[in-house]
């Protein structure tokens, strides 16, 4: 049994003529199901753990990045797949996955190609791509063996479960039962204008505490969502079955 959530933005004049598509294609490729909009009335929490109640055994998100990142970590919670039909602007999760925009992702929802895939979770909340630390001098506790210190400020740190760049961060695999710890800085003395200069390292983990001594910080799981330090992470193996298409980056 399939059911389809349409996100808010989607009720929109310009989206209507799409939204009738990826309807009528629904349809008639025999995928029928219920289906709801969001709304400021209408939680997403809600509608998914009512349609799962009622026997839905396929969620499928029509939306955005945000939208999909927001299901993620409910539709996790279950013994049910994610689908996925990519409208809007920001759409790395689908492309991804292996999915096109619009109604031609119906065809590959009908095709149902199934994997299971490993999530990262931060203290009580899912993420399918990374958590994004700020420049702040924190600690890092990698699998109770050993720890991270970041005392100057780095770029960019993040641990990464799945990267929506595979040519960027080809070990960051949604199927290895691994996160990575990547750490980016610049050396002293950078220059904008030279390439190759900044200093890149990975750590392979499973669990991490992510410590601020001076004060408790926001930390952004799949550039949405924030949890504040201490944070605990953790892999979630196999945690999300989710409908993917041929050109899937894994």
């Amino acid at each position: 049994m399939y059911y389809y959530l349409f996100d808010s933005p989607l009720a929109e004049k310009r989206y209507s003529a799409l939204v009738n598509r990826i309807e009528f294609r629904i349809i008639e490729l025999g995928i029928n199901g219920r289906m709801d909009r969001l709304s400021i009335l209408k939680n997403m929490q809600e509608l998914i753990d009512s349609a799962v109640k009622r026997g839905a055994e396929t969620i499928v998100i029509v939306g955005d990045d945000a939208a999909i990142a927001r299901a993620v970590s409910i539709v996790a919670r279950y013994k049910v797949t994610l689908g996925i039909i990519p409208v809007g602007e920001h759409l790395a999760i689908p492309r991804a996955l292996g999915i096109p925009e619009g109604e031609a992702a119906c065809d590959v929802l009908s095709r149902r190609v199934i994997r299971t895939i490993d999530l990262g979770k931060a203290n009580d909340q899912y993420f399918l791509f990374s958590l994004e630390v700020p420049a702040q001098p924190v600690s890092i506790e990698c699998d109770g063996h050993y720890r991270i210190s970041l005392l100057g400020i780095p770029r960019a740190f993040s641990i990464c479960n799945f990267s929506p760049d595979h040519r960027q961060y080809h070990d960051c695999d949604p199927e290895d039962g691994m996160l990575e710890a990547i750490i980016k800085e610049e050396p002293e003395g950078w220059n904008p204008f030279k390439k190759n200069q900044s200093v890149e390292s990975v750590f392979p983990l499973r669990t991490a505490k992510i410590v601020c001594n001076d004060a408790s910080i926001p930390i952004t799981l799949d550039g949405g969502s924030v949890v504040k330090t201490p944070v605990n992470v953790e892999i979630a193996p196999k945690k999300l079955r989710v409908v993917v298409g041929k050109d899937r980056h894994f």
